[in-house]
């Protein structure tokens, strides 16, 4: 009898054991389920957000590029760019809403490739103040070559003049007109005087590209500044992305400061 209890003890410890074993090995599993579970379904979320992130970056991408071709198309039928001031538009079937900002800027300031013009419309005498160039004379910087248009306030004749202008000290550019030192961040400045009749000023850098700006209240207009702003359009998740570019005046190209058209022959 007492050998039957002490069998029937060892087999119910066992037993015991085993279930113990076997519930520790459930709480493993389903703890790597959980963790799996949560892991992926993290992991779906995140990709989620990255598509939408896409979709709505893209999306303020394309209003960037409707208001400067809508700017462009302004500027070719010397349209009112008050009425492009503000616009929304809606994409990707609605599921995206864009609202975009277009604003004329009386003054320059970018970066121009050698080789490149920025141009600015002119409405008064005042001087134009222009700096330029973040490298000194020992770096080679840009010098500028400015063209000026004239339109006669008296007989309506049409006429271009030139300046070349050079950093304070540099080598580069023989015969050029020298600067006066810049403000920080530009190390040049120059002053450019304007008469009656002066319509246009194209301001091209030769030898290097630079940063450049120019102000003065005789500036009309010298940049646009555009701005998207995208949004999820759809409910779900409320993001949002925001864009925001210059772009200087439509521009001939600047081979053409140097030409005169006269019937079929061209000549400098």
């Amino acid at each position: 009898m007492a050998n039957l209890l002490q069998s029937s003890l060892k087999s119910w410890r066992q037993s015991g054991q085993a279930g113990l074993i076997v519930v520790l090995l459930a709480v493993v599993v389903l703890t790597i389920g959980l963790s799996l579970f949560v892991r992926t379904t993290r992991q779906a979320d995140i990709t989620t957000q990255q598509e939408e992130a896409a979709r709505i970056f893209n999306a303020a991408e394309t209003g960037v590029e409707k208001a400067l071709a809508t700017i462009l198309n302004t500027e070719q039928t010397n349209g009112d760019f008050a009425a492009i001031a503000n616009q929304e538009i809606l994409l990707n079937d609605n599921q995206a809403k864009v609202a975009l900002e277009v604003s004329p800027e009386n003054k320059l300031e970018t970066y121009l490739d050698q080789g490149s013009t920025a141009e600015l419309s002119l409405v008064t005498t005042d001087p134009i103040t222009i700096m330029w160039s973040k490298t000194t004379c020992a770096q080679s910087p840009a010098a500028l070559i400015i063209s000026i248009s004239n339109t006669d306030p008296n007989t309506s004749a049409k006429t271009t003049r030139y300046e070349a202008v050079k950093g304070t000290g540099c080598s580069s550019g023989k015969n050029f007109t020298e600067a006066n030192a810049g403000s920080a961040p530009y190390q040049f400045a120059y002053t450019l005087a304007l008469v009656d009749g002066d319509t246009m000023a194209r301001i091209e850098p030769i030898f290097s590209g630079t940063d450049i700006t120019a102000t003065g209240l005789s500036v009309n207009r010298g940049q646009f500044v555009v701005t998207s702003k995208a949004q999820d359009n759809s409910g779900g998740s409320q993001q949002a992305k925001a864009i925001e570019v210059k772009r200087t005046l439509s521009t001939p190209p600047s081979f053409m400061d140097y030409t005169v058209y006269s019937g079929s022959s061209v000549t400098k």
